[in-house]
């Protein structure tokens, strides 16, 4: 059995986004880069809920040839190399069928649960 680690990005006041939604506060300096690429290679899949699947699969594909920062820079490789899982409760949005995606398949909810 592998052991899963959490990782999230949370204010000390325990939000973790803005009051819109946005996710602009977020400072990741070289200590927590770092940090978070250490957790990063010890990992041998990504766990997302549907909505930070969609922020993360817009960005991180691409980061790296268009983002300067040197985080960015190393991590964006890995994303794309790391498995990924996402839970989502439908597999429907409201504006029809998710579009397919290289590397990503679906599953019966029976096979999480």
């Amino acid at each position: 059995m592998r052991k899963i680690m959490y990782y999230v990005h949370q204010s000390l006041d325990g939000f973790i986004e803005g009051p819109n939604g946005e996710f602009d506060w977020a400072q990741l300096g070289p200590e927590l880069a770092a940090y978070s690429m250490g957790l990063t290679e010890r990992s041998g899949i990504f766990l997302y809920g549907r909505t930070v699947w969609e922020m993360m699969s817009s960005y991180w594909p691409r980061a790296d040839a268009t983002d300067a920062d040197q985080h960015a820079m190393e991590f964006a490789p890995v994303w794309r190399e790391m498995p990924k899982l996402v839970l989502v409760a439908q597999l429907r949005r409201p504006d029809g069928p998710a579009p397919a995606r290289p590397g990503v398949r679906r599953v019966s909810p029976c096979a999480v649960s």
